[in-house]
């Protein structure tokens, strides 16, 4: 049983004189509801991951797959390190194994975090789409690019895969204002600095790896689609 309780329970339940067992079983009883919930959270946050990269989200609990990431143990072990509130950005060409690497530290920081359940999980590609789809209705950007301004814990994946070129505006709004409220994203993309810079602007990029950990990544075995 955890030890922690929401402050609502904490204050909920104090009680004059000495513990009774009426008190201890409705705090055993709070606590319990609290987990249920903490744990739907997750699972709703985790929900966000394509099907195919779910394996990586256990990697933070101590289920090892070590044949499935490509990278060498140390990267990635550094990687999963990292401070849950500083933004991450990893590169390299396909086949380096980016996604897995950035869902694996991802999840670890939501099971790990307060519990909040708006932690999100989403392709550069899918942004794209959902913007474009939304501005030609009404003005705005849509709630899918609104969530992931608003995430606790971010992955923009694959950032420079997709072909709406008016989302770089949108890029820039997400990341801008992720920076300005000191919210962590972690980012995969194959394209390089330059590359970045001639999609975004140098002030989306420079945001994007402001005190961030930057990481190219490579395959341990040397291989990967360049």
């Amino acid at each position: 049983m955890t030890q922690r309780l929401s402050d609502a329970i904490d204050t909920r339940f104090e009680f004059e004189g000495p513990p009774s067992p009426f008190r201890n079983l409705r705090l055993v009883e709070a606590n319990a509801e609290w987990e249920a919930a903490r744990v739907a959270d997750v699972e709703r946050a985790l929900a966000t991951v394509p099907e195919s990269f779910r394996w990586a989200t256990e990697l933070g609990d101590g289920n090892a797959f070590p044949k499935r990431i490509k990278v060498a143990d140390d990267v990635f072990a550094q990687l999963m390190g990292t401070d849950a509130d500083r933004s991450v950005v990893l590169g390299g060409p396909s086949g380096v194994g980016k996604t897995s690497v950035a869902v694996a530290i991802w999840a670890r920081r939501v099971r790990q975090g307060p519990r909040r359940g708006s932690e999100l999980f989403v392709s550069s590609l899918d942004l794209a789409k959902s913007y474009d789809t939304h501005h030609r209705r009404e003005p705005g950007y849509g709630e899918l690019v609104d969530r992931a301004i608003a995430a606790p814990q971010l992955v923009i994946d694959d950032l420079g895969f997709e072909t709406v070129t008016s989302f770089a505006k949108v890029a820039g709004a997400v990341i801008y204002e992720r920076h300005q409220r000191r919210r962590p994203t972690i980012v995969t993309t194959s394209l390089d600095r330059a590359g970045l810079v001639a999609a975004y602007g140098g002030g989306v990029v420079r945001r994007m790896i402001e005190c961030a950990v930057v990481e190219k990544l490579v395959r341990r075995d040397g291989g990967g689609v360049g």
